[in-house]
């Protein structure tokens, strides 16, 4: 999927490439590309051996193909054999041997339907009669079928059983043998770890490879280190983890989420309610405050810069955490902030920590258990979880980015706190002063920044970076376009920014430093002096 590898393996294998009718672009479309292609390029353009499917061989030689009956051809079926995987080799006018083989499709049903299985045969057959007849148009568009391909009696059997019959698990899973390579993403909740898990299936049911696994650990800063220390291949970072993976541990971005129509950058934003008094950074002095996370772009390293550079916070006023904490003096939601990897002083730390909620949906008393945390236990955690600590009172201007109100208001999320929220409610406080609708994030925000990326180790060669980047892009290319099979972005089970931000809609491979990439660098050396003292 991305073109600069693309270019390199057709020059590093260029043999690959040379019996396509051009060779120098060597894609789609080719001559001598596809099933019916690879058998032109082996009867005409000097091919040993053709890599193609029972019926495109018949049809290439004029044989008859199902109720079909034969067609006149130029071609010689008599020159030419099935190769069969033993060595041996058999007529091309005959029943072929095969390398691989695949189920036809069926329809699937859950158990309960299972019970009236022959009326549902049978509405399928009618409904077969009818759309055949007709020439409708759902007919090949819903039920998948054609004059060509009809519906047939088959006994109830589970999709495993099903595959297993026709071989089709050994095909899918027989190039996979040793070395058994994987491509480990460090996670940081058990809900990560399910979505990681599903993905993991998900891709590898689909030809994805390497397969993706999953490893489980207690914080992202812990992440950066199994990463590092090759305990895992890869994280998905916020900006400001970004700089410090670069700097502190050894690790480079290879692949960077998409935002629509913005790519790879997205506004951080102050989103008050629109019948608060606020109307500058300058009101907020004394205001309770909803963030992110610790160290998060949109809610920590944007709000700091911001506060800086309107000198509401001095520059001396080191530690920076501990400033920010008196400036909300009423109290804030800033998960992370108890993290000894963090260093927020003890009293700095309650005050940042003091309007989390921790689980707030949980009723076995353990709610509170990861208040504060920097993962989705704690309910006012990420994007949607800043804004949820505004909208449920317990802070008055959210952090946040410029999608997340709108992503969770006007029907957008389903969840009971966020079901009957409007946007037009909700407003964004800019630094210049004044307040502006919740559309105007390009004129009215805190920092146009980099989007979030996925890492890896530079420890890695060459090789082994371009297998990670292609897995990952492969992925996002097949899911992105067929989400009714993996939701690779979005919620997953009503849980928020796991794997990837919900926003994303894409990942695009990093070849170079961005503009808003390096405006952000610049960023953070300000709001990071304090490190240096």
């Amino acid at each position: 999927p991305d073109p600069k590898i693309n270019d390199k393996l057709k020059a590093k294998y260029s043999n690959l490439c040379q019996l396509c009718e051009e060779p120098e672009k060597c894609n789609y479309p080719d001559k001598f590309s596809g099933y019916e292609g690879a058998l032109r390029c082996l009867a005409h353009n000097g091919g040993e051996i053709a890599w193609t499917k029972v019926i495109y061989v018949r049809k290439f030689f004029g044989l008859p193909v199902g109720i079909t009956p034969a067609q006149p051809s130029n071609e010689k079926p008599e020159d030419y054999a099935y190769l069969c995987p033993d060595g041996s080799r058999v007529p091309v006018t005959g029943p072929p041997c095969r390398w691989a083989a695949r189920p036809w499709q069926g329809y699937m049903t859950n158990t309960a339907v299972v019970k009236t299985i022959d009326e549902l045969r049978s509405k399928l057959s009618n409904l077969y009669t009818i759309g055949n007849k007709n020439h409708a148009v759902w007919l090949k568009k819903i039920l998948e079928l054609s004059e060509k391909t009809q519906p047939r009696e088959f006994k109830v059997t589970g999709p495993g059983e099903y595959l297993d019959k026709a071989n089709y698990t050994d095909i899918i899973e027989r190039e996979y043998g040793p070395p058994y390579k994987t491509v480990r993403f460090c996670v940081t909740s058990k809900d990560e770890l399910e979505k990681c898990q599903a993905f993991s299936r998900a891709a590898f049911s689909r030809d994805v490879r390497p397969r993706f696994d999953c490893v489980l650990e207690e914080s992202t800063l812990k992440c950066l280190e199994t990463v590092r220390d090759n305990g895992a291949d890869i994280i998905t970072l916020d900006g400001g983890f970004v700089d410090k993976a670069k700097k502190h541990y050894n690790l480079k971005p290879i692949v960077s989420e998409l935002y629509g129509n913005l790519g790879g950058s997205y506004y951080a934003v102050a989103v008050v309610r629109k019948n608060s008094l606020y109307k500058s950074f300058a009101d907020l002095r004394g205001a309770k405050s909803c963030h992110t996370g610790y160290d998060r772009t949109a809610g920590y390293n944007a709000p700091l810069y911001t506060l800086l550079k309107l000198n509401l916070i001095k520059k001396e006023d080191c530690p920076y955490s501990n400033a920010l904490s008196e400036f909300f003096s009423g109290g804030s939601c800033l998960p992370g902030s108890k993290d000894p990897a963090n260093k927020v002083p003890a009293k700095a730390a309650e005050k940042l920590c003091s309007l989390c909620g921790g689980n707030v949906d949980a009723n076995d008393g353990t709610s509170l258990d990861s208040k504060c945390n920097a993962d989705s236990t704690e309910s006012y955690y990420g994007y949607s979880g800043a804004f949820r600590c505004l909208v449920e009172g317990q802070g008055e201007v959210a952090f946040v980015k410029h999608v997340t109100v709108a992503g969770n208001t006007d029907g957008k999320n389903p969840a009971a706190w966020a079901a009957k929220l409007k946007s037009e409610d909700y407003e964004l406080l800019c630094p210049n002063g004044g307040r502006a609708p919740i559309t105007d994030f390009e004129k009215c925000n805190l920092a146009h920044v980099p989007a979030h990326m996925v890492v890896t180790s530079n420890s890695k060669t060459e090789a082994d970076v371009d297998e990670i980047r292609n897995a990952l892009l492969q992925a996002s290319t097949l899911f992105s376009k067929n989400p009714h099979i993996f939701k690779m972005f979005g919620t997953y089970n009503g849980k928020h920014d796991l794997l990837f931000k919900d926003s994303t809609t894409g990942l695009v491979s990093i070849n170079e430093v961005s503009e808003a990439q390096q405006v952000y660098s610049d960023l953070l050396a300000s709001i990071n002096v304090c490190e240096a003292q």
